[in-house]
């Protein structure tokens, strides 16, 4: 029966120390910084992640004015690299989604900075009225209403492998008797 004991404890451990292997692609790092202050509206935002993204990464960009920034968003390597055309001085925010192209789970986040300068959001003859956003109604990536699967499951084979390991167990142990 000890030796039973043993084993589980053994069996039980290795799961939990297996299980931090699975993590997600995670922020790594931003350019420009969190919180920094640059000079110029940028014209790349570099967005990092510990895992590569897959195809289909989303980024949006809102400018010191509240406006939303036309960019592009291109995928190389780790990074998100979203390209912005334009913008006004102030407090910048970028919204990005991406899936992992390693484990296939979503990671979501929000980047702010600022752009320095006398801010001035007077409208301009280039500024397409259907940029402007209220932030408070669009924090953001609006939620896809059909989001690809994100291991949701993955539970049930953590416990059905649990599971084989402590029947096999105690199949060896008793036979050991």
């Amino acid at each position: 029966m000890r030796r039973l004991a043993v084993l589980l404890v053994g069996v039980v451990a290795a799961l939990f120390v297996a299980a931090p292997s699975f993590g997600h692609g995670d922020l790594r790092g931003t350019s420009p910084e969190r919180g920094s202050t640059v000079r110029k509206p940028p014209e790349r935002i570099t967005i990092t992640l510990t895992e590569a993204p897959s195809k289909g990464a989303e980024a949006e960009v809102i400018d010191g004015c509240k406006r939303k920034v036309p960019s592009t968003v291109a995928i190389d390597g780790n990074d998100i690299v979203v390209a912005p055309r334009g913008g006004r001085r102030g407090d910048w925010k970028v919204s990005y989604r991406a899936v992992s192209s390693v484990d296939g789970h979503q990671t979501r986040g929000k980047l702010t900075f600022s752009v320095a300068g006398r801010k001035d959001c007077s409208r301009r003859n280039d500024d397409p009225a259907e940029d402007e956003i209220d932030a408070a109604d669009n924090p953001g990536i609006v939620e896809n209403p059909n989001p690809p699967d994100e291991g949701g499951r993955s539970w049930l084979l953590w416990v059905g492998a649990g599971t084989i390991l402590v029947v096999a167990a105690a199949f060896l142990v008793r036979r050991g008797s």
